[in-house]
């Protein structure tokens, strides 16, 4: 598995995408080519995105950055989580919440009843059931692990907010919940490769055109 995922506007699998709709096209050929590294650290990855529910990105990161110094010249493992009282990790600003669920995951870790390395050869579907069988993991956070650090072609979180957040500017929508139909809607055109479309409708938030630009025609001037 290579530990970058790479989007290359000049893709088969962009191609397909960028033919269901115009909009989206437009989004894309604006955007170009996209390079993320992928999170190689399974259990970091998976402590990431159970600090980040219902977070903004900003606080998130935060907290995560706050986590990686609390531990200093040790990595993020089960072993050195392990060790941290749940003082300290309440402290960082982690909530009694999900001080329980990263207990539970590290400790599901230690016991090898979960062996993270081992979900790279396994089918999305089976990928979603062993994660969100564990306390504290749903749906939206073993979707960020497929996504971010799998590295999977075709994973479309519906529940996430910055999505439906840019699919309602794409598509000049009313709410939140008319864009979140709007991705179940166009979800089915683009299988199998629902990732490239999530990529770029996150980076309509990440890059602030929601706030910057009316519409895709005031970004792409055309």
């Amino acid at each position: 598995m290579s530990n970058k995922l790479f989007i290359s506007v000049d893709s088969p699998m962009v191609n397909q995408i960028m033919n269901t709709d115009e909009r989206i096209k437009s989004l894309i050929t604006h955007i170009g080519d996209i390079e993320f590294p992928l999170r190689e650290n399974f259990y970091e990855s998976l402590i990431r995105s159970i600090n980040g529910q219902l977070l903004s990105v900003k606080v998130a990161d935060i907290i995560h950055f706050r986590l990686v110094n609390l531990l200093g010249a040790q990595d993020v493992t089960p072993n050195s989580v392990a060790q941290l009282s749940n003082d300290a990790l309440r402290e960082i600003g982690i909530s009694e919440r999900k001080v329980s669920y990263i207990r539970d995951l590290t400790d599901k870790i230690l016991r090898e009843e979960l062996i993270l390395e081992e979900l790279s050869q396994k089918e999305d579907q089976e990928v979603l059931d062993i994660l969100t069988s564990i306390k504290g993991i749903g749906e939206w956070t073993a979707e960020m692990f497929l996504l971010f650090s799998l590295g999977r072609k075709d994973v479309l979180a519906l529940k996430d907010i910055g999505l439906q957040r840019g699919a309602k500017w794409l598509y000049q929508l009313e709410s939140n919940q008319a864009g979140l139909e709007k991705l179940k809607e166009k979800s089915e055109h683009w299988k199998p490769y629902r990732t490239i479309p999530s990529i770029y409708l996150w980076e309509v938030v990440t890059r602030n055109y929601i706030h910057d630009y009316e519409n895709i025609s005031e970004l792409t001037g055309t």
